[in-house]
């Protein structure tokens, strides 16, 4: 990768001794980092006694989605020999894929090594065995993961650092890949709250107060005129 890194480590390294390891790791990028569509992998590549560019190397642009297969891969010298090598990438996505890498005839393998990328968020790990008595120091890496100075994360599968009395004999990196993560969704805006819509408040309506109707006094039957004739005396 051209791209300048910053190494955060989020699996170890350590110095494995002949057995077969596995490490997967998990990774998101930081909230408002820069994104981007586009991705990459490679199966293999190598600096040292060796060098080896990247094969089964891979790049999307744009979104665009592509594939890498080679079967198998041998270093001008013979010393590296790579079988299985198959690489994707897409928007926002990669993955890389080794089935297995051999160096000096064997004396140190690699079996099943893997990279995901998809969102800013991914994994790596492989199987690592090699004859101590031969290989002195071996230092292995699995499931690293790099910051880039663009935004986005490579994650590897497989890291794997051969010393020799002068220094490092050969480092070799299997299963490689890097993707952004998408872009973050806007949140909807929250819809206006209304005040609830009261109604006037009216004061009851009274009915008219009317007093009530006095009735007039019952009125008694006129008497009747009663003509007599009084006596005249005198």
């Amino acid at each position: 990768m051209t791209n300048r890194r910053r190494t955060a480590t989020l699996a170890g390294v350590a110095a494995v001794a002949g057995g077969a390891v596995t490490a997967t790791v998990f990774s998101l990028l930081p909230a408002g980092a820069a994104s981007s569509p586009n991705s990459s992998a490679y199966g293999i590549a190598g600096s040292g006694s060796v060098p080896i560019s990247q094969h089964g190397s891979v790049a999307s642009t744009g979104g665009a989605s592509h594939a890498s297969t080679e079967s198998s891969y041998t270093s001008p010298d013979s010393t590296v020999q790579a079988t299985g090598i198959r690489s994707t990438a897409s928007a926002y996505a990669s993955t890389s894929n080794v089935a297995s890498v051999k160096y000096i005839n064997g004396l140190l393998k690699v079996s099943s090594a893997y990279a995901n990328c998809n969102g800013g968020k991914g994994s790596g790990g492989g199987s690592v065995s090699y004859d101590q008595r031969k290989l002195s120091k071996v230092t292995v890496s699995k499931g690293h993961a790099t910051k880039n100075a663009n935004g986005s994360v490579t994650f590897t599968g497989v890291v794997v650092t051969v010393h020799a009395a002068g220094g490092n004999a050969e480092t070799l990196t299997v299963a490689s890949a890097t993707c952004s993560a998408h872009p973050a969704s806007k949140p909807k805006p929250p819809t206006p709250t209304k005040a609830p819509t009261k109604a006037p408040t009216k004061a009851p309506t009274k009915a008219p107060t009317t007093a009530p109707s006095s009735s007039p006094a019952p009125v008694g039957p006129v008497p009747t005129a009663v003509y007599t004739h009084l006596p005249v005396t005198g």
